[in-house]
């Protein structure tokens, strides 16, 4: 039997939740897709109420909560004012995610 495709992204602050929301809707909506649409998600830094709205465009919630990745971009991150940085190697955790045959990020 083959496994399902997925198109995954990662969400660790209610600042992208506009975004990820709109992929995950026009994935579904505007081109129809078939595949999976997973979100590697820090459960801990958005609200229930996101939480909810995740679950309606969403087929899959992996929570990351436990295994954020800190990468060292401090001067980085200070030098940009963006703190959502240090987490971003987060998404090498798609590499966990075995039960599908072909992964998109974005």
């Amino acid at each position: 039997m083959t496994k399902p495709n997925a198109y995954v992204t990662l969400l660790t602050n209610e600042s992208y939740l506009p975004g990820t929301l709109t992929l995950g809707h026009r994935l579904k909506t505007d081109f129809g897709t078939k595949h999976k649409l997973v979100i590697l998600l820090d459960t801990s830094s958005v609200s229930a109420e996101s939480i909810q709205l995740i679950e309606q465009v969403y087929d899959e919630i992996v929570p990351v909560d436990d295994q954020l990745i800190n990468a060292p971009l401090g001067r980085l991150v200070e030098k940009l004012g963006r703190a959502e940085l240090s987490v971003t190697f987060t998404k090498l955790l798609l590499w966990n995610q075995t039960q599908y045959d072909t992964i998109a990020y974005l």
